[in-house]
């Protein structure tokens, strides 16, 4: 089996597994992506210093939180009403966990690349706009908030993965 079918049945399976298992709290997620984008288009607004890092702390923590909610659906399945690890579902199959990692990280790339995406294009609207003759540069770090979050994200998801294949495969 290669990747590119492999990210189609992760991609299948995890809508599946939202519409099946949340009673509608999927609804809720892409609700909380909408105030994700609206959150990350503030980070144009402000400069990052002492006074205001409490709020960039809350709303990276809001983001990390929606993306989160949106990953469990593609790493768990609900089984005798608790959450499973899903690559041990997999245990029997003839299947490459590193291919499988590779898929289900594609998978919540795409998932999460709308409001990264969004909220990145939000943040650099609201700075060049707002701040248009007002000295801020557009080259500070604090504008580039949603596309570090969702990088991190990414990256602590791959050594999260790479701990649940470990685990299955014992």
């Amino acid at each position: 089996m290669d990747l590119m079918t492999l990210v189609k049945i992760e991609n299948d399976n995890r809508k599946e597994r939202m519409i099946d298992e949340s009673l509608g709290t999927y609804v809720l997620i892409y609700f909380g992506y909408m105030l994700v984008i609206l959150f990350s288009a503030m980070y144009g607004d402000t400069k990052l210093n002492e006074n205001n890092i409490v709020m960039f702390v809350v709303r990276a923590y809001f983001c990390g939180v929606v993306y989160h909610l949106q990953e469990v659906y593609l790493s768990y399945v609900k089984e005798n009403g608790k959450r499973v690890n899903i690559f041990e579902k997999y245990i029997y199959t003839p299947i490459d966990f590193k291919m499988l990692r590779k898929a289900k990280l594609i998978v919540l790339a795409r998932s999460i690349a709308v409001p990264v995406i969004m909220g990145q294009i939000g943040a650099i609207i609201v700075r060049v706009g707002l701040y248009k003759n007002s000295g801020l540069s557009l080259w500070e770090w604090s504008v580039y908030m949603p596309l570090i979050i969702g990088c991190v994200f990414l990256l602590l998801k791959d050594v999260q993965y790479r701990g649940m294949c470990r685990k299955a495969g014992r």
